[in-house]
């Protein structure tokens, strides 16, 4: 328990070199085998820090990658920071690997808009045209607030709420 808390900390902290060492520590002096929980925070940390190509090089070493939805977690933290840094060719990589692994997945809303920020919109709606063949469908955010024993429910895009302008 103490080293994920280390770990989570050098993901939150943005101290990756830190979070590398505790690694080291952890497979050459203690001899402790991760788990796939460090492992997904160390790709965190390391994504986090602009570190793709790491991150990249840990998910493709982890030893634990036959539960499929341990893979996609990894692969999804990878796809996260490729979206923040900018990293198209790393981007379109990890959505495939998502993809294979899940079906019906949040990648390829991710995949779009990366290309959509990079200013290439024909493979955005590539993208959104192979979701839709898919019948993948982008589920819209919501959230409630309760005024006065009153829950009012907004969805992203809606427009039908009575006091809505």
């Amino acid at each position: 328990m103490l080293r994920l808390s280390l770990f989570t900390a050098c993901s939150y902290s943005n101290m990756a070199h830190e979070g590398l060492n505790l690694l080291y520590i952890m497979l050459n002096v203690y001899k402790i085998e991760p788990k796939s929980e460090h492992y997904g925070c160390i790709i965190d940390f390391l994504s986090r820090a602009g570190l793709i190509e790491e991150a990249n090089y840990v998910i493709q070493r982890m030893p634990i990658l036959s539960a499929p939805s341990e893979a996609a977690i990894a692969w999804r933290a990878l796809l996260s920071a490729c979206c923040r840094h900018g990293q198209i060719d790393e981007a379109e990589v990890a959505a495939k690997r998502i993809v294979q692994l899940e079906r019906h997945s949040g990648a390829y809303i991710l995949l779009s808009n990366v290309y959509s920020d990079a200013g290439k919109h024909d493979e955005a709606r590539r993208i959104r045209k192979e979701m839709k063949s898919r019948g993948v469908e982008k589920t819209p955010g919501c959230s409630s607030v309760e005024i006065n024993v009153v829950v009012h429910k907004f969805i992203a895009g809606e427009k039908t709420h009575l006091q809505m302008d």
